[in-house]
């Protein structure tokens, strides 16, 4: 036993039991995830009495249980539950105290005795060190994997080979305890069962969710909206090990926002990802004392265990509706009732009006991701949630044309100095890339390009030939505020040569006031298969992919030769018509009046032959 801790066996959490996994056992967890919610309530006098409320903004404001000055704490922190999975390379594992704790995995590489001196690496929970993450909480991580040797190995594992480790756990009085020598085996290459998976969490009716794989800020991935509504996002352990992910109201007032989380096979399990049950996400308005409104956003403690146990967000914002000041943030319990004042503890982000809407709202970033309900003010009793609905900063003001292909693109934010490209990847959709420039910051913007079957039904057509109807729809954002889009798109060869089509006459039209303009369009590149084009738009609408017809070339022919009565020869060339709708009557009319003209010629000189000469000067003169 290490001097000054209690040791314990490590016993995992969760496991798929698989044919190839029997690594791993769910003991006693028939939810599939740790519920703290459900040991205690850490908003009322009673719950603040559990070791698990330690910290907790009621019972530390309240001086209540833990929190209280008479209260002696004589428990070592114990490992509940974990989770842990392996891959070829690495491991993966989340460990669940009964306290708030801190937790660090030493890694003794092959040695299965764990001796000090064979210590390889020591892997630090990412609340050591970390301002923004809770040093003392209940979920921890060790991550064995080659990250280059800033929090973990700077080499890749061997595959299907065992390696040995021990977890220590102290709160924050020092009391610690440590887990005996225990090991894992790497997977082989071909057996993987945690390295590929689906993310997908069942939000409620009226929330979307959205994922930020490489956690830049933009979000590539809607959920439901890229192959169908019952799908989620196919990832694997690596691309999955930092994101962001995005959960908001259909009208855009209120979002929930996970910085760097991590994506698991098992923290994605169906009983864990499932928040679908009405109540399980919170929003909304109500009013304070002075009936003053106040907004609201949030989720019950059923659905945070989920979430932030399951995920480990390292940073946590919302956006919530509020008076436009957010200079006030309250905490409450799931009822929006027993309120503590937190607006020394988080951090206000902006404060603005949505563009789309009119409300004012907040973004925070709230303290260590602590979650039931977040208020601007102090409420009173929490309303029914608000209406959602979508809406949008532009259009073309015409309805009709079934969607048969779409994408969809969030950004956060949008600010003047920093130009935004948007990559479309999408067989039906001739549009390849936006880039945006704007002239003030924008939030919270949303941007769908949708490739209509037919042009709506109020809409005229456009001049020329059609190849793709599109309809670009904005969100929490004006046309006015774009300060440069360029748009491009592909035109496949084929169509142009199956209907004739002069490549050089393909443009870009957008509709706008009852009317198609057709916009500056250039050709900067092609390949075997298509051609490539660019057009700036002065702002989204519907707008339609079109090109016009070739010349027709005539069949070449001998040249013709007429002969005049007074011995002149004419010789006509060969035809060369034009194959532009318009143009050949254009010709045929040209080519009667000449024949006309040459009539009355012949004409002309077989009288002029039966007059004397003196007779036929005077007819001149």
């Amino acid at each position: 036993i290490s001097p000054g801790t209690q040791d314990f066996d490590i016993v995992d959490l969760y496991g798929y039991e698989t044919d190839s996994v029997k690594k791993a056992g769910k003991e006693g967890l028939d939810a599939g995830f740790i519920q703290y919610g459900q040991d205690a309530n850490c908003w009322t006098a009673a719950g603040c009495g559990e070791y698990i409320c330690k910290g907790s903004p009621y019972c530390v404001e309240n001086g209540l249980g833990v929190e209280s000055s008479s209260w002696a704490d004589t428990r070592i922190p114990k490992v509940v539950g974990m989770v842990k999975e392996v891959y070829p390379d690495g491991m993966f594992i989340a460990y669940f105290t009964d306290k708030p704790a801190n937790g660090t995995l030493s890694f003794y590489g092959a040695d299965n005795t764990c001796k000090a001196s064979s210590l390889n690496d020591t892997v630090n929970d990412p609340g050591i060190g970390n301002d923004d993450i809770k040093t003392y909480k209940l979920w921890h991580l060790g991550e064995i994997y080659n990250d280059g040797g800033v929090e973990s190995l700077d080499y890749d594992l061997a595959n299907d080979t065992a390696y040995y480790y021990k977890i220590k756990v102290c709160d924050d009085a020092g009391k610690c305890g440590e887990s005996k020598c225990s090991n894992f085996t790497t997977e082989s290459n071909t057996d993987c069962s945690f390295c590929k998976f689906v993310s997908k969490i069942k939000a409620p009716t009226g929330w979307n969710v959205y994922y930020d794989l490489d956690a830049d800020g933009d979000y590539e991935h809607w959920q439901g909206h890229v192959l169908g509504l019952d799908d989620g996002m196919f990832t694997n352990y690596t691309s999955g090990r930092r994101a962001n992910i995005l959960m908001n109201t259909s009208d855009g007032t209120a979002y929930l926002e996970f910085i760097n989380v991590t994506l698991t096979k098992t923290g994605m399990n169906p009983k864990i990802r499932d928040v679908s049950t009405a109540g399980d996400m919170k929003n909304g308005t109500t009013t304070d004392s002075s009936g003053n409104d106040v907004g609201y956003v949030g989720m019950i403690d059923d659905t945070r265990d989920k979430i932030v146990n399951n995920l480990y967000p390292r940073i946590c914002r919302i956006k919530i509706p509020s008076d436009g000041t957010c200079n006030a943030l309250w905490h409450c319990d799931d009822d929006g009732e027993n309120c503590v004042d937190r607006s020394g503890n988080a951090t206000s982000i902006e404060n603005g009006t949505a563009a789309s809407n009119g409300t004012n709202y907040c973004i925070w970033q709230i303290p260590y991701c602590e979650f039931s309900v977040w208020a601007s003010g102090e409420p009173g009793t929490v309303s029914s949630p608000a209406p959602t609905s979508s809406s949008s900063g532009g259009g073309g003001g015409a309805g009709g044309g079934s969607i048969t292909a779409y994408a969809v693109k969030l950004w956060l934010a949008l600010y003047p100095e920093t130009p935004v490209s948007w990559e479309i990847n999408k067989t039906n959709i001739a549009v390849t890339q936006i880039n945006i420039s704007v002239n003030n910051q924008a939030r919270t913007v949303k941007l769908t390009v949708s490739n209509l079957s037919t042009k709506p039904g109020d809409v005229s057509m456009p001049w020329g030939d059609v190849y793709q109807y599109l309809n670009i729809t904005p969100q929490n954002i004006e046309n006015i505020n774009l300060k440069s889009v360029k748009i491009k798109f592909n035109v496949e060869k084929s169509w142009l040569s199956s209907n004739n089509i002069d490549g050089n006459t393909v443009a870009l039209n957008r509709y706008t006031n009852g009317v198609w303009n057709r916009l500056a369009t250039n050709k900067f590149s092609e390949d075997i298969n298509s051609i490539a084009y660019q057009a700036e738009v002065p702002g989204f609408s519907y707008f339609a992919i079109t090109g016009e017809e070739k010349e027709q070339v005539r069949p070449a022919a001998e040249a013709a030769t007429t002969t005049t009565p007074s011995g002149v020869t004419t010789t006509l060339p060969p035809a060369a018509g034009l194959a532009r709708e318009g143009s050949n009557k254009i010709i045929i009319g040209l080519v009667v009046l000449s024949l006309i003209a040459l009539a009355l010629v012949i004409s002309g000189l077989r009288k002029n032959k039966a007059i004397p000469r003196s007779n036929r000067l005077e007819k001149r003169i």
